[in-house]
């Protein structure tokens, strides 16, 4: 055994509870402890850059597939559903880690603004000059359609679109104007956006409910309108903003992986 090989002995302290995974695993397969832990290391921790991206690539798709679904369990479906994302979370964030030097995922896309850039899913449609060119903006926004997966064509959804603010960081803050462009914007892009847009319900028909007594009847017509097709406006969250990342949600994981990364700030951090 060359001294390279040779093996180093160190003392450990385990959480009780990961201590006790670890001894099914080694009582269960006949194996040592050492055995465990040092396979373990060697196959997770010795990945390399590019397969350490494909995980963390393939670990954004299940948690947004799963978030998509989430919109329609309750109760302990909800609940479980969400334990399995917050797992997919931590694991996306692990293969995400500094050391990896892991790049964009080929399955999503850089444009560069004012003071930093933004990443979001390549097949997400950009509209330029909205509230100036982005090389101009500091921060971004996106359109997204309630039930898009419902109402699109070919198979695939009604798209997501993308926009460039100049000082606006958050949807909150978007003018009555700024919306009207952007929403404008869509209609000439997606030819089926001014018909969708016209099906969404609206504050009356959302106010003629709330007036209503629960009943069966107005529970359905709730229910209907629900499924109807309907246009938010989100603004993308720049990375490292304590409204999303805090000491209450550590592992922040945005929808779809989009994020503003500023100037001197690591999008893996």
């Amino acid at each position: 055994m060359n001294k390279q090989d040779k093996p180093i002995k160190v003392s450990v302290d385990f959480r009780p509870d990961l201590f006790q995974i670890i001894k099914d695993i080694k009582d269960r397969n006949g194996k040592s402890t050492s055995y465990v832990i040092n396979e373990t290391v060697g196959a997770v921790l010795s990945l390399t850059p590019s397969i350490k991206d494909k995980l963390r690539e393939f670990c954004l798709d299940n948690i947004n597939s799963q978030k998509q679904k989430l919109k329609s369990y309750i109760g302990y479906e909800e609940e479980e559903l969400k334990n399995e994302i917050s797992q997919w979370e931590v694991l996306y964030k692990f293969f995400g880690d500094d050391t990896s030097q892991i790049g964009i995922p080929s399955s999503m896309r850089r444009i560069y603004i004012k003071d930093g850039y933004v990443i979001f899913p390549s097949e997400w449609t950009v509209l330029d000059n909205i509230d100036g060119k982005a090389t101009e903006c500091s921060y971004a926004g996106v359109v997204e359609c309630r039930n898009g997966a419902n109402y699109g064509e070919d198979g695939k959804p009604v798209p997501h679109f993308v926009f460039f603010v100049k000082d606006a960081k958050y949807a909150r803050d978007y003018s009555d104007e700024l919306k009207d462009k952007v929403f404008e914007a869509c209609a000439k892009e997606y030819p089926r956006f001014a018909e969708l847009y016209n099906l969404q319900p609206s504050p009356a028909d959302w106010a003629k409910i709330d007036k209503q007594e629960p009943t069966k009847e107005s529970i359905e017509e709730a229910d209907k309108l629900m499924k109807l097709p309907y246009f938010g406006i989100f603004n993308i969250p720049v990375k490292g903003d304590p409204a999303y990342w805090n000491a209450v949600n550590k592992n922040y994981v945005p929808p779809y992986g989009a994020v503003v990364i500023k100037n001197g700030h690591n999008e893996k951090e």
